[in-house]
């Protein structure tokens, strides 16, 4: 119940911060092995901690295992997705020259991945239901839910991020940027109080 690991998805996910690009998918492999070491920990706590209550565990077992399967190669796709973009930006910030056509024609080989995958795209939808009853049933599945977050935030024109500039200036000052106003701008979110 403990996942190795040699370090190339560790060093992967370092440059991927390092550039700025993000590979929430492998990071989340990554993290998911590194949480998968704690087992004593773990062990305890599954004693004290309980799975959700009220969860229908009533499902159409094939229908299930079919989307799992295609969830599954939909989420391998993001990991070549994210990759390659990184390989792009690494190649442009260092001048690498990368071919990314001739990089997928070797990891389909089986040079590192064997991808056959990459010739076929599976819906992305097939996530949806199997993220949603994985977490009714309390089954872990970091992989497969930042690969449907890094869709979601892909395809929306509009994110969340307010909340995070809200975050970062309350605890720091960093100041936040608005959608309505030029500038940028400092909130005093507590009342000083001595005031």
């Amino acid at each position: 119940d403990k996942a190795e690991q040699k370090g190339t998805g560790r060093w992967t996910s370092q440059s991927a911060l390092d550039l700025g690009v993000p590979i929430p998918t492998i990071s989340a492999a990554v993290n998911a092995r590194i949480i998968s070491s704690f087992k004593s920990q773990r062990t305890v706590l599954s004693g004290k901690l309980k799975d959700p209550e009220g969860v229908e565990n009533r499902i159409n077992k094939e229908k299930f295992l079919s989307r799992l399967k295609d969830a599954c190669y939909t989420g391998m796709l993001f990991s070549y997705v994210q990759g390659m973009h990184l390989l792009a930006i690494a190649s442009e910030e260092f001048d690498y020259g990368l071919n990314l056509s001739e990089i997928a024609r070797i990891w389909k080989g089986g040079c590192i991945i064997r991808a056959r995958l990459l010739d076929t795209i599976k819906n992305i939808y097939q996530i949806y239901p199997v993220a949603v009853q994985a977490k009714k049933w309390g089954i872990p599945t970091p992989a497969m839910s930042t690969c449907l977050d890094y869709y979601d935030s892909y395809r929306a024109a509009t994110l969340p991020a307010n909340l995070i500039q809200a975050q970062r200036d309350f605890f720091g000052a960093h100041r936040y940027e608005r959608v309505d106003k030029e500038g940028t701008f400092h909130t005093m979110w507590q009342k000083d109080k001595a005031g």
